[in-house]
């Protein structure tokens, strides 16, 4: 009997010291979350001098000096990625051509699939410049006849943030700047 009780008081010893942690630090894991997804809104368009204004949720306006809107960037999410969602900024340009990328978060695979992260790589920079107007099999990964590199190891999460961006676009050309 004793024997059983030594470990269910250290479960419940590691329990309590687990959730006060979780408990104390929660609050500095959100703040730090909101400065991650502010810094990568910021720098999604990498443009400067300009201000972003929300038209609504996950939705901002791209303004220049003058305050004319040069662009906008949107949120966009997939559910298909390899460890599901995966979502992201997606900023363009008047005439719909894509300024920048930035994934806003994931639970790809470290160390494969976690490379559509610009702080990790650079691969998600292949989108800048492209738009629908481009022939649709630059919107497939090379080993699929398209034009676009997969991550090595994570062809999955590849065609995941492909699709996303495709998507994104095709919204977005509906939902022009004012």
């Amino acid at each position: 009997m004793i024997s059983a009780i030594r470990p269910a008081l250290m479960a419940l010893c590691c329990g309590l010291l687990l959730g006060s942690l979780y408990y104390l630090l929660s609050p500095r894991i959100e703040t730090s979350r909101k400065q991650f997804e502010t810094a990568q809104l910021a720098s999604v368009h990498g443009l400067e001098n300009v201000v972003l204004e929300e038209l609504q949720s996950e939705h901002y306006l791209i303004l220049d000096d003058g305050q004319n809107p040069v662009g906008q960037v949107s949120g966009a999410v997939t559910l298909a990625g390899y460890n599901g969602r995966i979502s992201a900024w997606i900023a363009t340009d008047r005439l719909g051509r894509i300024l920048g990328v930035r994934i806003r978060t994931h639970r790809e695979t470290p160390g494969l699939g976690d490379k559509i992260d610009r702080h990790i790589s650079n691969w998600i920079d292949l989108f800048s410049g492209k738009s629908l107007t481009d022939p649709v099999t630059r919107w497939q990964l090379r080993r699929d006849d398209g034009e676009v590199d997969q991550i090595t190891g994570a062809t999955v999460t590849s065609r995941a943030v492909i699709n996303m961006v495709r998507e994104s676009l095709k919204a977005s050309q509906q939902e022009q700047p004012r």
